[in-house]
């Protein structure tokens, strides 16, 4: 006997799931989110946080830093770290209290990011250790400045 679906009721919203929407409206229904949590909040600064005396003593230690999708609660010095991320009020009030901010979210590595959650999700201990052994210290050779794109990040 088949199993009867009833419609949703009208105005309802419906949840989709992420295989059904494409990395374009993944990557925008990100934005718009992160847009609106940020627009009336304020930066909370690094050294409000627990973890203050552990990365400023790292960041000391470390000409260049990233730090990417920190929104406005950003745990790296705002001085002397590049930030990255998506939501244009969050960039501007970073770039506000003087941080040097840019737009940056590559689609492409969402493989990546997909593995890594999973990684996370499943086997903490596994991704810790490749983070902190693999990661960190070839993201610290190889990280190059950022590039900055004309209206990119600016709310244009």
């Amino acid at each position: 006997m088949r199993d009867r679906v009833r419609a949703p009721a009208r105005g309802a919203l419906i949840a989709t799931t992420p295989q059904s929407r494409s990395s374009a409206e993944l990557v925008e229904a990100n934005r718009r989110f992160y847009d609106a949590l940020w627009t009336d909040a304020r930066l909370i600064p690094p050294d409000r946080f627990n973890t203050w005396p552990l990365a400023h003593s790292l960041a000391a230690a470390a000409p260049r830093r990233l730090e990417v999708a920190p929104g406005l609660r950003p745990r790296l010095p705002l001085a002397g770290t590049e930030f990255a991320d998506v939501s244009a009020p969050a960039l501007a009030k970073l770039r506000a209290c003087g941080a040097s901010a840019v737009f940056g979210m590559q689609p492409r590595s969402s493989l990546l990011l997909g593995l890594a959650t999973w990684y996370l999700t499943h086997r903490r201990e596994k991704a810790m250790w490749y983070y902190n052994r693999v990661f960190m210290p070839l993201g610290a050779r190889f990280q190059t400045s950022l590039p900055r794109r004309r209206n990119q990040g600016s709310g244009q």
